[in-house]
């Protein structure tokens, strides 16, 4: 025996949530998070394509010893 279902009826039972984007992100401080480290990741942006990546490393860090903040995010984003 088939059983046939009626989509239409099932999907006029669903409510609309109550809970949007700003329910599970708070983004005005994420904003403000981002962009008190801005300067540093774009600093860090110079990186990317690097040959020797570990020597430019250590440079930026000679230079701006602020992108130092920075690493610990980038790592926990990476995992």
């Amino acid at each position: 025996m088939k059983q046939t279902r009626n989509f239409d009826e099932w999907l006029s039972t669903m409510t609309d949530t109550v809970a949007d984007w700003t329910y599970y992100t708070d983004f005005p401080k994420v904003y403000k998070n981002v962009s008190s480290i801005k300067v540093a990741l774009n600093i860090m942006n110079s990186l990317i394509g690097s040959k020797n990546i570990q020597e430019d490393f250590l440079d930026l860090y000679q230079n701006y010893p602020e992108i130092l903040k920075v690493v610990p995010l980038l790592i926990a984003k990476r995992l």
